[in-house]
C-alpha cells in the first residue's frame, strides 16, 4: 500500500466558474470530497440541475483513486484536461464537474480541450485552498497517578483536542500528527506505564 502523504491540499468549500467559446457555455463546479460516493452524489445533483446540457464531464482525485470522464466529448478533450487543472494546484480530495451547453458550432479538439481546462482551472483558482495534515486516531490508557503527565506532554506537543474517560485508569482519545506520532509514542512508552493503540489515519 502506498504511504499516505503527511500533508495534502484541498478545497475549503465549493466554487464555480463559467467560460464561453463560440456560443458554447462551459459551467465548472469544483468541490471538496471525502470519497468516491461523495463525488457521485454531487455529480448527480449537477446533472439534475443542468439536465438540458449535452455533456457533464468530470474528474476527481483522492489519495488512492483517480477517475475522469469525457462524457461523450472526443477522447482526451475533457476529463483528462479537468484532471490536469486539479493537478496544477496539487489538490487531493477534490472533484470538478464541467457542464457544456453546446452552442451549435463545433470547436475542434484543441479549442475544446482548452475550454474544459480553462473553466476547471478558473473554478479552482478562485477557490479557498486548505492545507490538511495527516493524523492518527490514538487511544492512550494510563494509571490515574500519571494522567496529568500524559496530558501535559500532549499539550506541550500542541495536541489540544483530547477527550478523557475514567475507569480504573484514565483513557485519552486524541489525534496525533503522523509526522510526530512515532516520536511521541516512543517517549511515552519509555517514560510512562501506559498502553497505546493507534488506529485510523485521517486528514484534518
Amino acid at each position: 500500500m502506498t504511504e499516505k502523504a503527511l500533508k495534502i491540499f484541498t478545497l475549503k468549500n465549493g466554487n464555480g466558474a463559467e467560460y464561453k467559446e463560440k456560443a458554447s457555455l462551459f459551467i465548472a463546479r469544483a468541490f471538496p470530497i471525502g470519497g468516491e460516493d461523495d463525488f457521485l452524489d454531487k455529480l448527480n445533483e449537477i446533472k439534475k440541475e443542468h439536465y438540458k446540457a449535452r455533456h457533464h464531464c468530470y474528474a476527481f482525485r483522492l489519495p488512492e483513486t483517480v477517475k475522469y470522464s469525457d462524457a461523450g466529448e472526443p477522447s482526451g478533450t475533457a476529463g483528462i484536461r479537468i484532471l490536469n487543472a486539479i493537478d496544477h494546484f496539487n489538490l487531493q480530495n477534490t472533484g470538478v464537474v464541467v457542464v457544456r451547453y453546446f452552442g451549435g458550432v463545433k470547436l475542434g479538439v484543441g479549442p475544446l480541450g482548452k475550454a474544459y481546462y480553462t473553466s476547471a482551472h478558473d473554478s479552482l483558482h478562485s477557490a479557498v485552498i486548505l492545507e490538511k495534515v495527516l493524523h492518527v486516531k490514538t487511544i492512550i490508557e494510563s494509571p490515574l497517578t500519571e494522567q496529568h503527565l500524559v496530558f501535559s506532554l500532549l499539550s506541550r506537543a500542541g495536541i489540544t483536542d483530547i477527550r478523557t474517560a475514567y475507569t480504573e485508569e484514565c483513557i485519552f482519545e486524541t489525534l496525533i500528527p503522523k509526522e510526530s506520532y512515532e516520536g511521541i509514542i516512543s517517549f511515552f512508552k519509555e517514560h510512562y506505564r501506559i498502553r497505546i493503540k493507534g488506529g485510523e489515519e485521517i486528514y484534518i
